[in-house]
């Protein structure tokens, strides 16, 4: 199972096609809190530690964008047709960016 349960897949995807961004903000708070801990905790680490490649943009090229698409669909990912999953691509690394984005809001201590 990928670090973003297949259970909460598809409101993470629905979370990040919200146009009002405080809206999309309070719902991925939501989200971020049921997470079982583990997965949480994890992914508050992965998220920082992202956070800190972004910073050296300029020598590593790894963009917020990038790395989403990168690490989008291993993070990311539902149960089922793989030929389905190929549509989704777009939505997992919108997450993945989202998540990076506002990591900081999402994962207050």
């Amino acid at each position: 199972e990928p670090l973003f349960p297949f259970c909460i897949y598809d409101d993470f995807i629905t979370c990040v096609k919200i146009t009002d961004a405080e809206e999309r903000l309070e719902r991925a708070k939501e989200l971020v809190n049921k997470l079982p801990r583990n997965n949480h905790d994890t992914i508050c680490v992965l998220f920082r530690h992202f956070q800190r490649v972004v910073e050296h943009t300029h020598v590593n090229r790894m963009t917020v964008q990038s790395l989403s698409i990168v690490f989008g669909p291993t993070l990311l990912r539902t149960e089922g047709d793989p030929l389905a999953m190929a549509c989704l691509t777009v939505y997992q690394s919108q997450v993945v960016e989202m998540v990076l984005n506002d990591c900081d809001v999402l994962f207050t201590e």
